[in-house]
């Protein structure tokens, strides 16, 4: 499944919000959103999974128009899992996966066996099979966004797209979010905070600045001590981490470098 983005544009009350926005995203590619808060990743992801119409630009999937697209056939391709959900209903983790199967039905159509197998199997894949009766409420942050994650396995879908899936959460399950979603194998746009996690875990990164996109391409040639002092306003050392073999950045407080 891929994704194609063309010079997409979305105002609100005349103001550009994000400008001449061009990205892909391959087959089973895990391709990272950076940039400052405000920089536009939210409205851009909103735009692709069709929360907001943008009002320039064109977005294909697989080479067909998404934006012209039936809301189920969309929800069949593409699934979406955002920052903790607030659920008003005390459901089961097991019924918030069974969510996942809404687009494969119509509005009276019974839950089936094969829905409850698919349900199973996405909890196994994010190692919640065992809380599947507990309710939703009573888990952790982490816990949450697995069972989150789950309900977009249970869609079938074969493009994932993740607003900021690790904010809120500590290391451990930052880490272990994005293990589960890059040993998917499906093509896969995150928004993501933590530079560091970026470089470990994405294929291709965009670099989002002022609603405009600044900087595209591999990890290792995109995240540079001079574009962080540039996007972020901070000062870094960027180096290769001996263990990992990837980009690793050190951020310095302002007064290290006054003092210098």
């Amino acid at each position: 499944m891929t994704l194609h983005v063309h010079e997409l544009g979305w105002s609100v009350d005349a103001r550009r919000i994000i400008d001449d926005i061009r990205l892909s995203v391959e087959t089973g590619a895990f391709v990272g959103l950076l940039g400052p808060n405000g920089s536009g990743k939210s409205t851009l992801l909103r735009c692709i999974y069709r929360s907001l119409k943008p009002d320039a630009g064109t977005i294909s999937l697989d080479g067909a128009d998404l934006l012209a697209m039936p809301p189920r056939d969309a929800a069949r391709r593409m699934a979406v899992v955002l920052q903790e959900s607030p659920v008003q209903f005390d459901f089961t983790v097991q019924e918030m996966v069974l969510m996942g199967r809404t687009p494969h039905k119509s509005a009276f159509d019974p839950d089936t066996n094969d829905d409850w197998a698919i349900v199973a199997d996405a909890l196994a894949q994010v190692n919640m099979l065992d809380f599947r009766e507990r309710s939703y409420g009573t888990l952790s942050g982490g816990e949450k966004q697995r069972v989150l994650i789950a309900r977009a396995l249970a869609q079938q879908s074969q493009f994932l797209v993740l607003d900021e899936p690790t904010n809120h959460l500590d290391i451990r399950y930052q880490l272990e979010i994005l293990d589960i979603v890059s040993e998917l194998r499906v093509s896969t746009l995150a928004a993501l905070h933590d530079l560091n996690l970026a470089t470990i875990y994405c294929d291709r990164l965009y670099v989002l600045s002022e609603g405009r996109v600044v900087a595209s391409g591999a990890p290792d040639d995109v995240v540079t001590a001079d574009l962080i002092h540039e996007v972020y306003g901070v000062r870094a050392d960027v180096a290769t981490d001996p263990a990992t073999g990837r980009t690793h950045i050190m951020y310095f407080p302002a007064s290290a470098w006054a003092s210098a």
